[in-house]
């Protein structure tokens, strides 16, 4: 069975672009910082995953596909419940990629715009889970290198009990809801 974009890709004589770096293409999630994501299927375990195409010049000029490399490589050992994890990174036909855990869930800035403000409380508790997850980087001689609300997706949600003027659902923080720094070893270095 394929996906609809498969069979548009297809269609298109873009099979080739079905496989990036053996990691089966399923879906176009759409643009991320520095690039293109896609929803990827593991090789072997055919778990969904999500693969960031990165251009170079996104890296340019302060920084290049091999200090990506070795930022990557850094930070892939680093396993904690309030970070996404860095599965994979490379090069692959010159094009610098990583593979990431999904992170089910919206960004604070996301939310918060379609929300409103979040009780201090569910704020303050949000806040205090960014700052252990920056400790356990900087305690591994690591930094991020932009933190921000774009970078932090709370998850799961719940629907509102009100939908938007379109009809389509507001989406709110399940009680269960965490805070997950996502972009981890993939910032470029900017002087």
């Amino acid at each position: 069975v394929l996906t609809r974009f498969q069979a548009d890709q297809i269609r298109a004589g873009n099979a080739a672009e079905l496989n990036f770096a053996g990691y089966p293409v399923a879906d176009v999630l759409g643009p991320c910082p520095g690039g293109t994501a896609y929803r990827v299927l593991h090789p072997a375990g055919r778990t969904p995953l999500v693969l960031r195409r990165l251009r170079t010049d996104w890296l340019a000029p302060a920084d290049n596909a091999a200090a990506f490399l070795l930022r990557a490589q850094a930070v892939a050992p680093l396993v904690h419940p309030h970070a996404v994890h860095l599965l994979d990174a490379g090069a692959y036909r010159d094009e610098p990629f990583a593979v990431l855990e999904p992170a089910d869930g919206a960004d604070l800035e996301t939310l918060v715009a379609d929300i409103g403000p979040m009780p201090a409380p569910l704020a303050a508790g949000y806040a205090r889970q960014a700052a252990l997850v920056l400790r356990a980087v900087h305690d591994r001689l690591l930094v991020h290198g932009h933190v921000g609300p774009r970078c932090l997706v709370v998850g799961p949600l719940t629907p509102m009990s009100k939908p938007r003027a379109d009809g389509t659902p507001r989406m709110r923080p399940a009680a269960t809801a965490t805070v997950r720094l996502t972009d981890l070893g993939l910032i470029p270095f900017r002087l």
